[in-house]
């Protein structure tokens, strides 16, 4: 579709970003509300609009210099779509706004507000995800299930040559990552936790904690409760998702609630090993535990048990490895994305999945 704007700012996730990244046309124009610094791998133009006094509605309606052939607007976090609001109503166009995943509690009241108007359509991680957004009440426009979209790693073996000796693991260790945004249901600390329980059977495991977010400062101050400070890497941003993954040889994701998913998609698509808890977008991303070894939310002991499973069988880990490859590659990719990113744009409002 020609003349689309996507409106992002300083709450859209970076795997909203990469999903932009992903299915973005050629002619599409990105703006952003108040300051938001683009990651050092984002290479198109981003243009930027005025948030006066914090206020997302009131940058909208003061925007300047906006493609005047502007046919749909996709904002990618619920601010965003409040200073779209404005914007496409003087324009006449629809809006798309893409949630990640559920959101809290206390964001659905404004996402309720933006979707009455029946201007709105909204789209989700997930069927799940889909159906909790309608039994909330906040899919009258439309609600359509637009999945993330996997990283893919270049020279994946010298990558992951560089990487290991950044942080300073050698080949004989095993290292897990627990990647994506630090948030209190995305399990960190969990993560920390299994770590802990397997470095009482092995020497040879470490653990990667990328990113950054709400939850850092807390998972930081516990990990440095277990006594591996030299064997756990908190990294905050400095490596790219692909690094991340590249330098890892299995994957853990003990989410216990709504949070980011790219990285889940990601990982099985690079065919890492990946176990995780069964939240119902995850089990829904994983095809019922078919690309990873899911294990009851909350249980610290099943994912543990889990994780060493993959660490002393090889062949395990290398027949899940294939099929988590396999599943993520023909459902997340970026073409994939972009196909259903169209169907999406053809049809904003029509209600269908």
């Amino acid at each position: 579709m020609d003349g689309v704007l996507h409106l992002i700012d300083a709450e859209t996730s970076a795997d909203a970003l990469h999903q932009l990244a992903a299915v973005i046309g050629p002619d599409d124009v990105v703006a952003s509300l108040g300051p938001l610094i683009a990651p050092a791998w984002w290479d198109r133009p981003i243009r930027r609009l005025r948030k006066p006094l914090g206020s997302a509605a009131l940058g909208g309606i003061l925007a300047k210099d906006l493609p005047a052939n502007t046919e749909l607007l996709h904002a990618w976090s619920i601010p965003a779509a409040q200073a779209g609001e404005p914007i496409a109503r003087k324009r006449g166009c629809p809006t798309v706004l893409s949630l990640p995943y559920f959101p809290p509690t206390n964001s659905l009241d404004r996402l309720g507000l933006l979707t009455s108007s029946g201007k709105v359509a909204l789209t989700a991680p997930t069927e799940a995800c889909r159906r909790r957004l309608l039994e909330a009440g906040v899919g009258r426009s439309g609600v359509h299930v637009f999945p993330p979209v996997a990283a893919t790693i270049p020279r994946r073996e010298e990558l992951r040559t560089k990487m290991r000796k950044a942080l300073g693991v050698v080949e004989a260790h095993r290292l897990i990552a627990a990647p994506g945004r630090f948030t209190r249901q995305a399990g960190h600390k969990y993560a920390c936790w299994v770590f802990s329980v397997l470095r009482q059977i092995l020497d040879d495991v470490r653990l990667l904690l990328p990113g950054d977010g709400p939850a850092w400062s807390a998972v930081h101050t516990f990990a440095a409760t277990l006594g591996y400070d030299r064997e756990i890497f908190m990294t905050v941003e400095r490596l790219t998702i692909q690094e991340v993954l590249a330098a890892a040889d299995l994957a853990v994701f003990p989410a216990n609630g709504d949070c980011d998913l790219g990285p889940l998609v990601s990982a099985m698509a690079v065919g890492l090993p990946v176990a995780a808890w069964a939240t119902a977008d995850v089990t829904e991303l994983t095809g019922d535990g078919q690309a990873a070894m899911l294990c009851p939310v909350g249980d610290v002991r099943s994912a543990s048990a889990a994780v060493l499973r993959l660490l002393q069988d090889p062949s395990a880990a290398a027949a899940l490895s294939a099929a988590a490859a396999d599943w993520a590659g023909r459902r997340f990719s970026a073409a994939a994305a972009r196909d259903r990113l169209l169907e999406i744009y053809a049809a904003p409002f029509t209600g269908s999945a």
